[in-house]
């Protein structure tokens, strides 16, 4: 599956039990999940392991687009 969203506020990425890889396609943000964050802007590539279950992307002064990709 592939998924394009573009908003500024918070977006929910991932799901449990589900590999995704996140990419970074526009403006910049932080991606937050119970373990920790990390930032993310344009070009940035994040594998979401099926064990993390559902991350927030928030975006940071603007809107962030992020294309979510996944298996089946």
């Amino acid at each position: 599956t592939l998924h394009r969203a573009t908003s500024d506020s918070p977006l929910t990425v991932g799901a449990a039990g589900e590999c995704r890889v996140a990419v970074g396609v526009a403006g910049e943000g932080e991606l937050a999940w119970a373990g920790g964050r990390q930032p993310v802007g344009v070009g940035s590539v994040v594998l979401l392991p099926a064990c993390v279950g559902e991350c927030r992307v928030e975006p940071a002064g603007g809107a962030i687009t992020v294309l979510e990709c996944g298996l089946g």
